[in-house]
């Protein structure tokens, strides 16, 4: 299956294609990311929060 270049898929659908086409690299990456996230669990609760806290910036006032 050739990759394709639409933009549309999210990022979960990049990381099951990612599996799918590459499970060695996938796993890699998996750990790596999960390595990371265990060394600064900072940076797991900034990424968190950037995913889960979409729809309260859209009532913010400046």
């Amino acid at each position: 299956m050739p990759p394709q270049e639409d933009e549309s898929f999210g990022l979960a659908d990049r990381a099951v294609a990612l599996f799918r086409e590459r499970p060695i690299l996938g796993t890699a990456v998996a750990l790596a990311g999960g390595w990371i996230f265990l060394r600064n669990p900072a940076l797991a609760t900034l990424v968190t929060a950037a995913f889960t806290d979409k729809s309260s910036s859209q009532y913010r006032r400046r």
